[in-house]
């Protein structure tokens, strides 16, 4: 018997995911009946992002038939609503209120409503734990 299913799986820069790991985890699924496979690759300059790492499949694998879909093209889209405007406007306002007061080398954020300036430095350095209960629902949702 023959599925639909698809099985899961995400690549994201915190987890090391060789292509030969994520091969493995695609012919796991192929011999559980299911016939494709859905991967979430992250931005990840160690990687290449997701159109390399297709790339590498289709060289190493070519059993695969990897396609790219790239989704901040598509959920960018669409017409922006009332709170993206306005909420576009009020940081374009502190941009420019940023560089009246001479203000470099900040990103314009918003935090409990208000308007903030943080420092390049200080945004580039932030770090947010991965939750790892998320991955194990991947795991989870891939058998």
């Amino acid at each position: 018997m023959t599925t639909n299913a698809s099985i899961p799986a995400a690549i994201i820069p915190e987890m090391e995911t060789e292509v030969d790991q994520l091969a493995e985890l695609i012919n796991n699924g192929f011999r559980k009946s299911k016939n494709s496979a859905i991967v979430i690759v992250a931005e990840n300059p160690v990687t290449g992002g997701a159109t390399a790492l297709a790339e590498r499949v289709k060289k190493e694998f070519p059993q695969y038939d990897a396609r790219v879909t790239i989704l901040g093209h598509i959920q960018r889209g669409g017409s922006p609503t009332a709170f993206d405007r306005i909420l576009a406007s009020r940081m374009g306002e502190g941009a420019i209120e940023a560089l009246m007061e001479g203000q470099r080398n900040v990103m314009i954020g918003i935090e409990n409503g208000r308007i903030v300036y943080v420092p390049f430095s200080k945004a580039v350095k932030h770090h947010k734990e991965i939750n790892r209960s998320k991955l194990d629902l991947v795991k989870i949702l891939s058998i």
